[in-house]
């Protein structure tokens, strides 16, 4: 038995239920507007899809600990990743249009957009022929008889649009009043780079267990943003 496998899946399963938790919070909370209600809904469908991610590297995690790796299982569990993801940057690169614009007029096009986002990157997984599990001390990852592209750069395919999203986000803090929506804007945005870090890191097969600490950073800096815990409670308001 593994156990840094098991300490990584039991990270991954926390980091899981708070982004559950979160978009869960989100999907409950109630704005005046309709498209801004609309554009909430799809920001939590941004953290919902990055909970589907972290339960499924768990459970890639618990499997090997235990010396199991149905190949067949792996092989799923990787392509609900990568739809939960695309999703979920569908929700979040909608939200960020909505607050940048006001206008609901890019949820057609975006839509369209990560749906070829995802065909893209289906295309190079299953291009790539996956061939074999592979087992190190901190990560799982697949093997390809025939990857067109390295491990690296698929990671980096599927953080980009979050990381420039980030950043995008990061650019409302010229105009947010200070306080608790400024510190908002800091802890989501640091959520997601977290979180982009911690994909780049583990799928590059990079830094060990650093990428397990950037997924726990990533989950509690959104459960900070909207659920913060007393002692930044006034800095962030509650949600």
């Amino acid at each position: 038995m593994e156990a840094t496998l098991l300490v990584s899946a039991g990270a991954a399963s926390l980091a899981s239920g708070l982004f559950l938790a979160t978009g869960l919070a989100l999907l409950q909370r109630r704005v005046g507007d309709a498209g801004a209600q609309q554009a909430l809904t799809l920001f939590a469908v941004w953290w919902i899809g990055l909970a589907i991610y972290a339960v499924a590297g768990a459970n890639e995690d618990v499997l090997a600990a235990f010396g199991l790796e149905p190949f067949g299982v792996f092989v799923a569990l990787r392509y609900m990743q990568i739809v939960s993801v695309c999703i979920g940057l569908w929700g979040l690169m909608y939200y960020l249009a909505f607050v940048l614009t006001g206008q609901r007029r890019l949820m057609a096009p975006l839509a369209a957009f990560y749906a070829g986002y995802y065909a893209v990157l289906l295309f190079l997984v299953t291009r790539s022929a996956p061939a074999a599990v592979e087992v190190a001390p901190w990560r799982t990852a697949l093997v390809f008889a025939t990857p067109l592209l390295g491990a690296l750069a698929v990671a980096l395919l599927l953080v980009i649009p979050p990381v420039v999203g980030a950043g995008t986000y990061l650019a409302l803090l010229r105009e947010a009043p200070r306080g608790a929506h400024r510190a908002r804007i800091w802890l989501i945005s640091l959520s997601t780079l977290a979180w982009s870090g911690s994909i780049v890191l583990r799928d590059g097969g990079l830094a060990a267990a650093l990428p397990v600490v950037l997924g726990l950073l990533s989950a509690m800096s959104i459960s900070w943003a909207y659920q913060p815990p007393s002692w930044i409670a006034r800095r962030v308001a509650p949600a």
